[in-house]
């Protein structure tokens, strides 16, 4: 159950009844067809009452409970047309705008069926939702939604009025400037975030993470992504970079929320000199490069890997390397100069291949190794000074 909602211990008043008639819809028959109407009737309902909220909020993100308090149940359907009766099974502190959203749905669609101007039309009309109610009816079928506070009137739609107003409206309605609310895309789907973790609440199954200089919350559900973030959170003076892989969501082109985590990976960056270029790496996605579509995230594996050959350059006081994204999810690590390239290849499986090339041609490589004794070796006896000289 979501937070903020009581289930009703009495019987609840019917939200809404839609009407289907037709040959099909006789004897109180609800052909599997038509429960694509009542989800497109909860959808419009609900992005109604969201977009009731942010009018009422600007500047705020949708409450994380706001979907899921909002649930509708057939509680009968009843004979001669099929008439479905939906119900609240539960209240919640957001009733007022889903009743609110029901309203304004009702408004849009008596002005669109009436024929009213389109400066007059809701912005609800612009919404995809709203331009596919009414598109599973067929021929000698209509469907009725009752108008609030009067039994006596409804709104029917038909698959004439579909094509010919509600489609038409919504195509109109999509090609003029939408309102703020509207504008701004929202939308969710899977895909990897790479931030710093600031907080976790083991009790909520909740997490922070700091990501473009906001903050962003988080939720999820196995334990261990708890024990994973909980390791790391607070054993280096600056909070830890993450990459988390779950359900995100986005307003506009930004992450809004991470819906629910299911793999994290931790990333020690600790201030040294090439700490910024790793998390660069790492925000890396796959397909990084376009003219390489196959080309893979950074394995912080590789990552690991490269940073301890840089800390052994730095300790001997070598010059530092390029740093670079691998095609395979590894990392690069190159001296060049006009005259010759020195190179170590990390792979995300730990092993390091090392080369030299000559711009003449010549080149020489090292057998490759998972020994990174052996690449220090490499270091130590390859002058990269010159390579620069």
């Amino acid at each position: 159950m979501a937070p903020y909602t009581r289930r009703m211990t009495t019987a609840p008043d019917p939200f809404a009844t839609l009407t289907m008639d037709g040959e099909q819809f006789e004897d109180g028959r609800l052909p599997v067809r038509a429960l694509a109407e009542l989800q497109r009737y909860v959808a419009i309902v609900l992005r109604a009452a969201e977009l009731k909220w942010l009018d009422a909020n600007p500047g705020k993100e949708l409450p994380e409970d706001f979907h899921d308090s909002f649930e509708l149940t057939i509680a009968e359907v009843r004979p001669g047309s099929a008439t479905s009766v939906l119900e609240r099974p539960q209240t919640s502190v957001y009733d007022s705008y889903y009743e609110e959203g029901r309203l304004d749905f009702e408004a849009a669609l008596n002005e669109v069926l009436n024929d009213q101007s389109p400066d007059l039309w809701h912005p609800l009309v612009a919404t995809e939702e709203f331009g596919e109610f009414g598109s599973s009816l067929d021929d000698g079928e209509f469907m009725s939604v009752p108008v609030a506070n009067d039994s006596n009137s409804s709104l029917r739609v038909t698959p004439s009025s579909y094509q010919n107003k509600i489609r038409t409206a919504h195509k109109a309605a999509t090609s003029v400037s939408l309102p703020p609310t509207l504008a701004i895309e929202r939308r969710k789907e899977s895909g990897w975030v790479v931030a710093r973790l600031v907080a976790l609440n083991g009790l909520e199954s909740k997490f922070t993470l700091l990501l473009d200089g906001r903050e962003v919350n988080g939720k999820f559900k196995e334990p261990e992504i708890f024990d994973d973030m909980k390791a790391v959170l607070g054993t280096s003076e600056k909070s830890p970079v993450v990459r988390i892989f779950g359900r995100l969501s986005f307003v506009g082109e930004d992450i809004s929320r991470i819906l629910e985590a299911t793999k994290v990976q931790v990333l020690e960056v600790d201030g040294e000199p090439w700490s910024g270029r790793f998390i660069e790496l790492a925000q890396l996605s796959e397909g990084w490069n376009d003219e390489a579509r196959s080309s893979e995230a950074v394995a912080f594996s590789a990552i690991d890997g490269a940073r301890e050959i840089l800390r052994h350059v730095a300790k001997i006081g070598r010059e530092i390397p390029g740093i670079y994204p691998s095609e395979d999810g590894g990392v690069s690590l190159e001296w060049a100069s006009p005259q010759r390239v020195i190179t170590i290849e990390v792979s995300p499986d730990g092993v390091y291949e090392m080369n030299r090339y000559s711009r003449d041609g010549e080149s020489s490589a090292v057998e490759p190794t998972e020994n990174l004794d052996g690449v220090k070796k490499f270091i130590d006896d390859t002058d990269v000074e010159a390579v620069r000289g």
